[in-house]
């Protein structure tokens, strides 16, 4: 994504219509919020009070200084969805609606709450030009951004034929260039979403607001001898603060219009090729660019050293990671250039002094400038991010997303933003004071930028290499991204090192003595633990483990990934239960399950050398037997973990695998994310500052706690009964043969086929919308009509899975929180696909107040006048549906190789899982591993893709029944 003034973005001639946020009390009358600024949003205001007293002495005006985008939404505006996105959106982010301003001396905040704020929309009407777009948009947003009133932020959009173009710009108090970069993905995905009829659901975010708190709490009481205080008083020793190396002399007295220059640095391949060099030198991509900034410095000016400020993002924590805010610190880099170094050489110099200076961007510039006599302007600064797994960015150039920027005024001033594309290219953008006199300013800075382009694809410097295990927390990641499953039988580790990390035995000694705990079961775990016993007395191995794996570069800290392992153990105190299954007192009864729960304080894990394991089937074979026996939720621990080491410098494999009692789909994403942070953090020596998380003990006890409340003449449970009374009193299974008599298991097996790719996808949720559904609605519809047709259905029935974490306090919980609602209609008369929507969204509709009531509870009531049973089925056969889309960084465990694991099991039935993604809507199944099952598993999965691209590509669907089809051939 490339930043550019508004100016330099193509502007399309159209209707033009603000969008402004109004409250409903002036922010004069809002709630006093005791949370101070920031740092750096002190500092800002305050120099932004100072330019207001200087402009009553001048005629220059405050200059703005706002960040914003642009980007194109390919759908006709809808001015009701698009209003009601933005008061989403302003809800979710804090920080826009809050005002910090000087109320005589002292520094106020005023804060209003969700739905306190609402956008109005103004139409200025048609502009013809692209020129009078731009004048209009550009006067609009630097009058609209005042950090010293609220709002500081504006939004327009430009309406073509069958689309329309965004424009949003904010005070940079409000947001760095990371919180733009997420921007155009989170409107997106809230306006499609809203379409279709679906609620947003952006992951859960932290409050920019409350980052202020935290970080007064951490570092309001530095004071000199704070390490990077002294970071910044050897680098102002040095010298003053560091201006652009090849700068004429500054432009004196009045402020002047900078110019910009934004060009290609590297091609995609070359990106590649600099970041593989890199890699090879174990070297940081930034220390890479650096190292070239150094070098080009010292070929043009002959200099003996490289000084410039770096930015460094403040995101330390996962609750920041998709916030709006300016999190962001800054570190002094001093490189020397020895005579004839080459950019290998001070490429070595940077990554050790970047390693050197990292930690002083915790400690806020302006908190240094209250501690010593250092400049408080930086001239000249150098900032690399890299934004090829942001949330959305492969859409980036469809959307035609821009960063932009303010104009700024400068004498002095150069900034560079690197940015590296999902394209694998790396976008430079410097501003640089102009006048007429200072042409040889312009013609030193393109020479500079010249210069450095040529350096990065130079067969000499081939060694360079990136390492990004640094990075503190990652930004773009999602505390809900999801990973396809991958049987452990398809898995294929590289080889290597294998350590594990195991309970000591005075930990395995204190966990066999655990006391027992009077916290319940959740329904989900008794069903599942009371099939591990049966299993267990049959003599069976069962352990239906799920787990995880990815990939880090670098070598491997053992010591820091053991305190990782155990801090993730001691986080989540599910972890800390295993179960026993004893006779009960009731001769007809079954048994009872007892909860024992070791005490925290006695778990310790250690460090147990495998040894070498030299082939891929070697590794998996270990792990695979790991997970199986180390796992089963009869005993502890129900978790293992360990690492493979790939060789020196060439990168390891974390894996985990836990008992499915402790976990589910997205606890394993969560893993994925908080392990990786863990360990991160103790590598480094810092705390990883996580969110609690909540417990899925209590989560347990509040769902046997609700169900107490249920009887038969319950609400839920009458709705239950309604919907099996019309199906024969059973649960749903598959329409055709599987191969397995009822009630029998075998082994299963999975598969999956793509049924749309993304333009069917896309036509698909067009023509569910005009019919006032959402995709998920068709899919159900879509399903119905496929068991019309290969078993002469006359009734649909499925449960659909739905997550239960509606409580903020499980967002970050391990734990199984699933629960199946039915979804139930009558086929007699349904001739067509748009025939069968009413009916999937009416039935759909009926059950959502059966999402937060347990299944299992309401079969326990609903059985005693059906005689429908799950028996001892945790989870019976179900439907689910995700829109991947709607996951911000789901694309990126790729970088990570990272992956859900999933071992063989045992079904009777069919379980359904259907993604939609970017590219593609697909559907994967669980099912018998028989001979028949697979012949009927791929008529049907045949079938449903035939209806769905029929659907797609001609607009609707004409079922052909059984009876229809017979006599349409006698009639033949």
């Amino acid at each position: 994504m490339e930043f550019t003034e508004l100016a330099d973005y193509p502007l399309p001639p159209g209707t033009v219509t603000e969008w402004t946020p109004a409250a409903v009390n002036p922010p004069e009358l809002w709630p006093v919020d005791q949370r101070p600024a920031s740092y750096i949003h002190e500092a800002h205001l305050k120099h932004a009070e100072q330019a207001k007293r200087q402009a009553h002495h001048h005629n220059d005006g405050c200059t703005p200084s706002w960040l914003g985008t642009s980007f194109r939404i390919h759908d006709r505006l809808d001015r009701r969805i698009w209003a009601a996105t933005l008061d989403h959106w302003i809800d979710r982010h804090e920080v826009l609606r809050t005002r910090v301003a000087m109320e005589g001396e002292a520094i106020v905040r005023r804060t209003a709450g969700p739905g306190d704020v609402r956008i109005l929309g103004n139409e200025v009407g048609h502009l013809a030009s692209s020129m009078s777009v731009f004048t209009h948009l550009q006067q609009l947003l630097d009058r609209s951004t005042d950090p010293l009133v609220w709002p500081a932020y504006q939004f327009a959009t430009i309406e073509g034929p069958n689309h329309f173009t965004v424009v949003f710009a904010a005070d940079h108090a409000l947001l760095d260039g990371y919180s733009v970069a997420l921007t155009a993905h989170e409107l997106q995905t809230i306006y499609r979403s809203a379409s279709e009829g679906s609620p947003p659901s952006p992951p859960e975010t932290g409050s920019y607001i409350d980052f202020g708190t935290r970080e007064r709490d951490l570092v309001g009481h530095a004071d000199c001898s704070h390490p990077a205080v002294q970071t910044w008083r050897e680098f102002y020793a040095q010298g003053e603060a560091p201006l652009f190396p090849a700068l004429p002399e500054p432009v004196a007295g009045r402020r002047v219009p900078q110019q910009s220059l934004s060009a290609w640095l590297l091609s995609a391949r070359g990106a590649e090729r600099l970041a593989e060099a890199s890699k090879r030198s174990n070297q940081g991509f930034l220390a890479a660019i650096l190292a070239c900034a150094a070098k080009v410095t010292g070929d043009l000016t002959g200099a003996d050293e490289f000084r410039v400020v770096v930015p460094q993002h403040t995101r330390s924590e996962l609750r920041w990671a998709a916030s709006l805010g300016w999190f962001i610190g800054v570190v002094p880099v001093r490189i020397p250039i020895a005579p004839a170094a080459t950019v290998s050489d001070l490429a070595k110099v940077a990554g050790t002094e970047m390693r050197r200076v990292r930690p002083a961007a915790a400690l806020p510039y302006s908190k240094v400038c209250e501690l010593i006599d250092s400049p408080q302007h930086l001239p000249f600064v150098l900032s690399y991010m890299d934004v090829r797994h942001v949330p959305g960015a492969e859409q980036w150039t469809s959307w035609q997303t821009r960063g932009l920027r303010s104009r700024d005024h400068s004498g002095t001033d150069v900034y560079i933003w690197l940015t590296r594309t999902p394209e694998g290219s790396i976008w430079p953008y410097a501003t640089q004071a102009t006048r007429a006199q200072a042409a040889t300013s312009i013609s030193s800075r393109d020479s500079y930028a010249a210069k450095w382009r040529t350096l990065p694809s130079r067969p000499t410097h081939a060694h360079l290499r990136p390492t990004p295990l640094y990075r503190s927390i990652p930004l773009h990641r999602s505390r809900r991204t999801l990973m396809e499953m991958t049987p452990i039988d398809l898995w294929a580790p590289k080889a290597g090192t294998l350590t594990e990390f195991r309970p000591t035995e005075q930990s395995l000694t204190a966990a066999s003595r655990a006391p027992l705990s009077d916290q319940p079961l959740s329904f989900l775990q008794e069903g599942h633990i009371r099939t591990a016993d049966h299993k267990r007395a049959q003599g069976v191995d069962w352990s239906p483990w799920i787990g995880f794996t990815f990939t880090l570069p670098g070598d491997l800290d053992r010591e820091a990934l053991r305190r990782a392992v155990q801090a993730f153990v001691l986080r989540h105190n599910t972890l800390h239960s295993w179960f026993e299954v004893r006779p009960s007192e009731d001769p007809g009864g079954s048994g009872v399950i007892d909860r024992h729960v070791v005490d925290e304080s006695t778990i310790e894990l250690a460090p147990h050398s495998v040894g070498s394991l030299n082939t891929t089937d070697a590794v998996r074979e270990h792990v695979s037997r790991s997970f199986a026996g180390d796992t089963s939720p009869l005993q502890w621990p129900s978790f293992t973990s360990g690492a493979v080491e790939h060789g020196t410098g060439a990168g390891f494999t974390i894996y985990y695998g836990v008992d499915h009692s402790h976990t589910d789909g997205l606890s394993l994403m969560l893993g994925v994310e908080e392990l990786r942070a863990l360990y991160i953090a103790e590598s480094a020596g810092i705390d990883a500052q996580l969110p609690s998380p909540g417990s899925y003990v209590e989560y347990s006890g509040e769902e046997r706690a609700a169900a107490k409340n249920l009887d038969l003449a319950a609400e839920p449970v009458q709705q239950w009964i309604s919907i099996l009374a019309a199906n024969a009193g059973q649960l749903p299974t598959f329409p055709l043969d599987l191969g397995v008599a009822q009630g029998e298991q075998t082994r299963s097996t999975r598969t999956h086929i793509d049924v749309l790719d993304s333009d069917e996808s896309a036509a698909f949720a067009a023509l569910c919308k005009s019919n006032g559904v959402g995709f998920s609605t068709g899919i159900f519809a879509a399903l119905a009509l496929t068991e019309i047709e290969v078993a002469d259905r006359a009734n649909y029935f499925a449960l659909n899975a739905v997550g239960t974490r509606s409580d903020p306090r499980y967002l970050f919980s391990q734990g199984w929180f699933i629960n199946l609602v039915p979804v139930s209609f009558t086929l007699s008369g349904v001739t067509t696909f748009t025939d069968a929507l009413p009916l999937a969204h009416a039935a759909r509709a009926a059950v959502k107040g059966l999402a937060d009531v347990s299944i299992h509870s309401v079969i326990a009531q609903a059985s005693k006048l059906t005689g429908s049973d799950i028996g001892g089925t945790s989870v019976p056969p179900m439907v689910s549906y995700i829109d991947m889309r709607l996951i911000p960084g789901a694309e990126h465990h790729d970088e990570l190789e990272a992956r859900a694991l999933g071992g063989p099991g045992t079904t009777g039935d069919l379980s359904m899982w259907i993604n939609r993604k970017e590219d593609r809507t697909y559907v994967m199944v669980s099912f018998p591993d028989t001979e028949q099952a697979h012949t009927s598993v791929d008529r049907y999965l045949r079938h449903l893709r035939n209806v769905l691209r029929t659907v797609a590509d001609t607009g609707d669907y004409r079922v052909v029944r059984k009876a229809d089809a017979r006599q349409e051939v006698e009639t033949a």
